[in-house]
């Protein structure tokens, strides 16, 4: 299950948590009125009712509103700098990673890229160290080269423990 259908999962949980805990209260309350006052409080809902449907549909037009913006902010930018961050690691590190979200995922996505650099910038010392070691390598072998073909006679080169080394 990918993270929007989890985001969408956690906010319909959330909603019906919410819609029973209201009635569950609301029966409670409904319960511990008096026949007088149930009356009373059944009059002023009748003639207020376009009031409460309003209200009720305000509140959820907000929950609805901020519920997108969390989405759009945070939840999909996550998903997409996740993506983002996995392709850099397996397959190109030169990807840097282009993000529009929240501040937070913003400022992450910031720090990935500042350390893709700085792995590129350390990739790129090792590969001049082991190219200049490698031309070293072969200029002493060319030396070396050069001095055996120059000498009259053979050499052998041996350890401590004569061992024979050339």
């Amino acid at each position: 299950m990918n993270q929007i259908n989890k985001f969408w999962l956690f906010v319909a949980i959330g909603l019906v948590i919410t819609v029973i805990i209201i009635i569950t209260i609301s029966v409670v309350f409904w319960q511990q009125l008096s026949p007088p006052e149930k009356e009373i409080l059944a009059a002023i809902v009748k003639k207020n009712l376009i009031y409460f449907l309003g209200a009720f549909i305000l509140s959820f037009a907000a929950n609805g509103f901020t519920v997108d913006g969390i989405l759009h902010n945070y939840i999909i930018p996550m998903a997409k700098l996740s993506s983002e961050a996995a392709l850099m690691k397996s397959s190109n590190p030169d990807h840097r990673v282009e993000i529009t979200g929240g501040k937070d995922i913003m400022r992450l996505a910031s720090i990935i890229n500042e350390w893709a650099d700085y792995a590129q910038q350390e990739r790129e010392k090792i590969e001049y160290q082991i190219t200049h070691a490698r031309s070293e390598a072969d200029i002493e072998k060319n030396i070396l080269a050069e001095f055996l073909a120059e000498m009259p006679d053979g050499i052998l080169a041996c350890t401590a423990e004569a061992k024979i080394l050339l």
